[in-house]
């Protein structure tokens, strides 16, 4: 182990104690150490995300410290190990360090933010055979007041309740880990309602690992999930429906090789399927320029087809609205 990472081990023993992991300049000696050393604009940057860091720990508990350090190691060494040989190291040390210090913020992709402070949850376990390597990345409320808020915290409890921590139920001996990986991003944010786009991967010994994504769409004034019916009337719901039907046929002829797709002989794919994700808000990701409805795989292809998307235009959207809704 080298020195470096010595450090990081003794500074996890004390989870919560630990400083940011700042490291000291005269004594760097990685390629990303010496590159944020030798560029002003970086070194801003990092002291960003430190500034962030720092506040993240004052704001958890003893439990949810000790997976910060793990989850702020675990991510230093992503970035020594991804940007360390790329062409343009400095693009790849600025971009994965704004990344990590929007996620520590609690920063919504877009619109005008929440009045409430998010932050992040880490759920960090090294696997080994008999157990899985959990790598989680979720947001909360700091200080959950309102059943908007509520309603997030508890889906986050949830989710960390329901990690396998303990055995996986694979042979101890075996060679493969396994692994588990969730993660939350908050796709818009606005004092009227917040979209939470959930993302999650799963190697459970098998041919190949299954991911997906779901969404925490809830409306803050009122304190209850957002329904599609809440939304839009019927036949509007009937038109979207019908729009990415469209879409997903029209990716479906571009995948066929050159050969007339016919959606009869495909046994993947049904309009039922389509109606009822476009009827299912959990599968809306909100932004403030458009919305996205995400078909995993194997909701209407096969898994080398992987995952489908429809997208809609926010202003079109409006346009189908109902008054009431809470469309940005």
């Amino acid at each position: 182990m080298d020195k470096r990472a010595s450090i990081w081990v003794s500074a996890a023993m004390l989870w919560g104690i630990t400083p940011a992991f700042a490291f000291d300049c005269a004594k760097s000696t990685t390629k990303v150490e010496k590159a944020i050393c030798a560029d002003r604009s970086l070194g801003a940057a990092d002291a960003d995300m430190t500034a962030a860091y720092e506040a993240v720990r004052n704001a958890s508990d003893l439990v949810e410290k000790k997976m910060l350090v793990l989850s702020q190691k675990r991510w230093i060494d992503d970035r020594e190990n991804s940007c360390a040989e790329v062409d343009d190291i400095a693009q790849c040390i600025a971009g994965k360090t704004q990344e990590r210090t929007h996620l520590l913020q609690g920063a919504p992709e877009s619109g005008p933010g929440y009045p409430s402070r998010l932050v992040p949850v880490f759920l960090e376990q090294t696997g080994k055979a008999g157990t899985y390597d959990l790598d989680y990345s979720l947001l909360r409320f700091a200080d959950a007041k309102t059943a908007g808020e509520k309603i997030l915290n508890a889906a986050v409890k949830k989710i960390l309740a329901d990690a396998p921590r303990g055995p996986s139920g694979q042979d101890a001996t075996g060679e493969q880990t396994l692994d588990r990986m969730e993660n939350f991003e908050l796709s818009y944010a606005s004092p009227d309602f917040i979209s939470v786009t959930h993302t999650f991967y799963a190697d459970e010994g098998g041919a190949h690992g299954n991911g997906g994504t779901s969404n925490i769409n809830i409306d803050m004034r009122n304190g209850r999930m957002i329904r599609a019916a809440d939304e839009f009337p019927k036949e509007a719901l009937a038109t979207l429906t019908s729009q990415c039907r469209e879409q997903i046929l029209a990716r479906k002829q571009e995948n066929n090789g050159g050969e007339k797709y016919v959606v009869a002989d495909d046994p993947n794919y049904q309009d039922k399927t389509v109606a009822d994700f476009i009827g299912d808000w959990k599968q809306w990701t909100i932004t403030a320029d458009k919305a996205t409805v995400t078909f995993d795989a194997y909701a209407v292809g096969s898994y080398a087809e992987g995952p489908y998307e429809c997208t809609f235009d926010m202003a079109k959207l409006k346009a189908l609205a109902k008054p009431s809704a809470l469309l940005p």
